[in-house]
């Protein structure tokens, strides 16, 4: 990864075996003042995106934000992605999307149609340009909606194509605040989804 994105530019940040890794995004809060941002520590102000690294490896945290000219043709983009920094074969990474809504059923189904196209087009732009492939990763497309509790939603969002070819290209489209690290090739799910 640190040969696309630069830690000195904030895009990239890296994280150790025992960090967690948590995404926010303030643009609506402040007005946008300040927008997404990655971390090592629990925001206190601000709902989150939690990756729990409970497999205690090191990976690496993309601030797509802060990458203005690769995502110059393309239409929006997801706020970041966190990426396995090795593994024996298979990667994971994980693109995730934040939406901060209200808490009604049609609100967030309107919300996770909008993020899952921001997810599929941030994928296709990281395959085209060959930062990610799906013989070398296991990826997985998080819809985040750190103000919810609603379960689950990305059930809406999913055509039997869909499903046939992300099962075919290792992807797979979750809907959670929160993932687990199980290891350095797979990211598993809380019990409850948002």
């Amino acid at each position: 990864m640190n040969t696309f994105f630069s830690e000195a530019n904030h895009q990239l940040m890296s994280f150790c075996r025992n960090d967690d890794g948590f995404a926010v995004d303030y643009t609506n809060q402040s007005g946008s003042s300040r927008g997404v941002e990655l971390s090592k520590a629990v925001p206190k102000d601000i709902g989150f995106f939690h990756l729990v690294n409970q497999a205690q490896i090191d990976f690496w945290g993309v601030n797509f934000e802060k990458c203005h000219s690769l995502f110059a043709d393309a239409s929006e983009n997801c706020e970041c992605m966190f990426v396995a920094k090795s593994a024996k074969n298979l990667k994971w990474a994980c693109l995730v999307e934040l939406k901060y809504c209200q808490d009604s059923e049609r609100n967030i189904i309107d919300n996770a149609d909008k993020a899952k196209a921001q997810l599929v087009n941030t994928l296709s732009v990281l395959l085209k340009r060959k930062i990610l492939n799906t013989e070398g990763y296991k990826i997985y497309l998080n819809i985040s909606i750190p103000e919810s509790a609603k379960i689950p939603f990305t059930n809406f969002l999913t055509t039997p194509d869909f499903v046939l070819n992300a099962k075919k290209d290792r992807v797979a489209l979750y809907g959670f605040n929160k993932l687990k690290i199980f290891n350095s090739s797979f990211l598993i799910p809380e019990k409850v989804r948002v």
